[in-house]
């Protein structure tokens, strides 16, 4: 690598430089430190700024990672007996409607009256309560597609760990905590989590596989008495619970 420097030119006509020599013999003396000129494109590489091997790996390793991050809701995974000690409700229930709105601050939501099969917790069997997710189609066209994010239809059957939003519930982590349950064979219901959309990031910063929390068809009994036991575990005050739905006919 070889560097050239360039001095200012200098004005042989200011008097300033009446005392500096003029024969072309010797140069004058640049007015400010000279700038440097490279003959390659950059300059020679700082050894204190070169990532170690395993810097480098997790750089490229979060690199690959935006394009999915970008796409995707991030949430913080809870533990079975977090999710419960957040929860206000608990309920297994089937969707009799939806509807969409858009709330007051212009974001689209979907609105489903769930009647309740069975409670956990913060509501009674035959109840309606009414879940609340993000995204949805508005009559006028708009629609919002939000990763993550349940799509629920009449007819839907969910079990859901919710917190209390005014009048409605929301599912903690969106498709998190409100999973499907569907019947498999001769009308044994099994418990599905999908979590599609979602990147998993736990309270330390680290990026988690979903394989841990994902659940593939678990008997819906099995399930509902675990999280009874956590509902009977828990000796702190329960959150709020979500009201029952004044649903018309």
């Amino acid at each position: 690598m070889k560097y050239f420097p360039v001095t200012e030119n200098v004005n042989d006509n200011d008097p300033a430089n009446a005392n500096e020599p003029a024969n072309g013999l010797a140069a004058p003396l640049p007015r400010s430190p000279p700038r440097w000129l490279f003959s390659s494109p950059c300059p020679p590489p700082d050894p204190s700024r070169i990532l170690p091997p395993m810097r480098r790996i997790l750089l490229l390793t979060t690199l690959l990672l935006l394009p999915r991050l970008a796409t995707a809701s991030i949430i913080v995974p809870l533990s079975e007996p977090e999710l419960v000690a957040r929860s206000g409700t608990i309920v297994v229930g089937t969707v009799i409607r939806t509807h969409p709105i858009a709330s007051a601050s212009g974001m689209v939501l979907t609105r489903a009256d769930v009647q309740v099969t069975r409670a956990l917790r913060g509501a009674r069997v035959g109840a309606v309560v009414t879940i609340e997710v993000p995204g949805g189609a508005l009559p006028d066209g708009t629609a919002v597609a939000v990763s993550g994010a349940p799509k629920l239809r009449a007819g839907d059957m969910v079990f859901g760990f919710l917190e209390r939003h005014g009048d409605a519930g929301r599912p903690l982590g969106l498709a998190f905590g409100l999973l499907a349950v569907r019947p498999v064979g001769a009308g044994d219901l099994r418990v599905f989590r999908n979590l599609d959309g979602l990147q998993l990031m736990p309270k330390d910063g680290a990026i988690a596989s979903s394989r841990a929390y994902a659940i593939d068809g678990e008997r819906l009994e099995d399930f509902a008495a675990r999280i009874e036991q956590h509902v009977r575990a828990q000796v702190l005050p329960a959150a709020p619970s979500v009201p029952a739905a004044r649903v018309t006919p």
